[in-house]
């Protein structure tokens, strides 16, 4: 025979096989195997069988450590997304104004070294390299101004009423972010 034994709340205490519990110890006589562990179960109200431990309440959430730390994600995201571009911001400031001056100068003359050293790396002219870098110049200001814009939708999150409105608007920041970095 099967026996568990229980306390005065109705959790199960033990499990025996075989023999019966101690003296003065509650006990219940299992007539027919159980599905899961014995720990799974406590006795009934009546006390004349077994039912499930109902589920433990989920933890409850705090709302403004929540809000602050999808506000610092959101920080975090985005400046990695900075961090592609920043490396070489020096570089990437230098070749584009070099490629307006020499539009500028209607394509004549010497585009200088930052231009050229991209058109012969590229295989094009100089003319295409030069345009290429103002319109590669001009997409990443316009996603870097998106992307500000986007980092400062934090203060959504920061007062967010609720923590299904905090996680939804760091979702749709963090997306939005992702699919502007993947048009660089």
């Amino acid at each position: 025979m099967d026996y568990v034994t229980y306390d005065e709340n109705r959790a199960l205490t033990g499990r025996y096989t075989g023999q019966e519990p101690q003296d003065g110890e509650q006990y219940f006589e299992l007539t027919e195997p159980l599905e899961l562990s014995w720990t799974a179960y406590r006795m009934n109200e009546a006390r004349d069988g077994l039912e499930l431990v109902p589920p433990a309440e989920p933890p409850a959430v705090d709302l403004p450590a929540l809000r602050q730390a999808l506000a610092a994600g959101i920080d975090e995201h985005i400046a990695a997304i900075y961090r592609r571009f920043t490396r070489f911001e020096s570089e990437y400031t230098a070749r584009e104004a070099a490629a307006r001056a020499f539009a500028a100068a209607e394509y004549e003359g010497d585009p200088g070294t930052w231009v050229s050293a991209f058109a012969t790396a590229a295989g094009m002219t100089n003319e295409a390299a030069a345009d290429l870098i103002i319109a590669q110049a001009d997409t990443l200001r316009t996603a870097l101004e998106l992307l500000g814009a986007l980092r400062m939708r934090k203060y959504e999150v920061l007062g967010a009423e609720d923590v299904e409105g905090a996680q939804g608007t760091h979702g749709d920041i963090v997306a939005q972010a992702d699919t502007i970095a993947a048009g660089l």
